[in-house]
């Protein structure tokens, strides 16, 4: 699965859950249902003003 296919516009968020939240920054897992009726999960950080991408590596690490 690819990020375009999880974030197109015809995907619906089916539901949200915080799972850090700090005086800066908030991640949230949120799970989506794809076009193909697939439901995709992913880790969001929610920051006003900023943009970050964390890669995960092939061992698991962020």
């Amino acid at each position: 699965m690819t990020f375009w296919e999880v974030t197109s516009l015809s995907d619906r968020i089916q539901q949200r859950q915080i799972l850090l939240s700090t005086s800066r920054f908030q991640v949230e897992r949120v799970e989506y249902r794809l076009s193909s009726g697939q439901i995709a999960c992913r880790e969001v950080i929610q920051h006003p003003g900023a943009v970050v991408i964390n890669p995960v590596l092939e061992d698991g690490r962020i």
